[in-house]
């Protein structure tokens, strides 16, 4: 995956509106492969390797843009998977320079270029409790979108088992070694990923 990691953060710079209002990484996501950007592929999500890759990709320029809008206008960006949103007070002097592991981690590169599929199987289940990063609970279009492609009923009570169960059932059916496509694969693996984080929230 090759993007223009400046270029990036000049085009989030125009998602201002959308920041203020909060969006979700997936969507954000989704309108970055759209036109007029087109900055991801549309198969940028399609196995965990490369949503891996695209997930740190914005991420890396999401955390450059926070610390701009902090030096700039003392804006803090809150960025999370389940929403990225700017805050509304001014942030105090020391908000961004505070020990951050997250920051630490996407603004070094290597971690993207070292990263395997091997490393991102392995911590697909625990990256942001590993991370040191609090978990946010999805918001309840998320959960619903999740859920439904994975075939889970709504009032259905969450479980680690009863995701996993209906994850693996829909790569079966979606992967692209079996015919399936790789957009739809990508999109059961963001499903995966935020009702496993929502099933931690709950407890």
């Amino acid at each position: 995956m090759v993007v223009n990691q400046q270029a990036l953060v000049r085009t989030l710079r125009a998602f201002e509106a959308e920041f203020t209002a909060g969006i979700s990484e997936f969507a954000l996501i989704t309108r970055l492969q759209s036109a007029p950007y087109r900055v991801f592929d549309r198969d940028a999500l399609a196995d965990n390797l490369t949503m891996f890759q695209c997930h740190f990709v914005l991420f890396n320029a999401l955390y450059q843009l926070r610390d701009q809008w902090f030096d700039e206008r003392g804006l803090l960006l809150d960025i999370h998977t389940t929403s990225i949103e700017i805050r509304g007070e001014k942030a105090g002097p020391h908000a961004v320079m505070a020990d951050d592991p997250l920051r630490t981690y996407y603004l070094d590169w290597s971690h993207f270029t070292s990263t395997s599929m091997q490393d991102v199987e392995a911590l697909i289940d625990s990256f942001w409790e590993r991370m040191g990063n609090p978990i946010v609970p999805a918001n309840e279009n998320d959960v619903r979108q999740a859920k439904a492609l994975l075939g889970i009923p709504f009032d259905k009570t969450l479980s680690k088992s009863l995701i996993k169960k209906h994850y693996h059932k829909q790569q079966h059916l979606h992967h692209p070694d079996k015919g399936g496509n790789n957009v739809q694969a990508g999109k059961l693996s963001w499903a995966n990923e935020v009702l496993l984080q929502q099933c931690e929230h709950l407890g």
